[in-house]
């Protein structure tokens, strides 16, 4: 199954659990939505999501198109982003995922961080 299939069964389990708790008004909300996190960590490899799934894909997923050169991540997809990973802001920062402290205020689903296009098609590459 491609990483694009995965990304797509877990985004809708984690709207059908916001849905549920919006509808039913969990006690622990929160505590319930953490607990779907970590049931679906280790099943999408974000790097090879980004370096096999086509633009179009990617924009299905929620990222954003800021420019030429950058792509915006979606907020739901961070947790699952492998540490290590260099993220550039649309200001010019760059930062390291699981190393730097990272901003995840959102607007419009897209955090101000993504991934260079230049850097995905060098891992592509590979």
């Amino acid at each position: 199954m491609r990483q694009f299939e995965i990304a797509i069964r877990m985004l809708a389990v984690m709207s059908n659990t916001l849905a549920d708790n919006n509808i039913h008004n969990h006690k622990n909300s929160k505590q319930y939505s953490l607990n779907i996190v970590d049931n679906l960590q280790g099943n999408l490899d974000f790097m090879e999501l980004i370096t096999t799934s086509t633009l179009e894909e990617l924009l299905l997923l929620g990222f954003g198109r800021w420019d030429e050169e950058l792509i915006l991540i979606p907020l739901w997809i961070f947790p699952f982003i492998n540490d290590g990973v260099k993220l550039y802001s649309f200001d010019g920062e760059v930062v390291e995922k699981g190393k730097d402290e990272i901003d995840t205020d959102f607007r419009f689903g897209c955090m101000a961080y993504g991934i260079n296009i230049v850097s995905i098609n060098s891992w592509r590459d590979k």
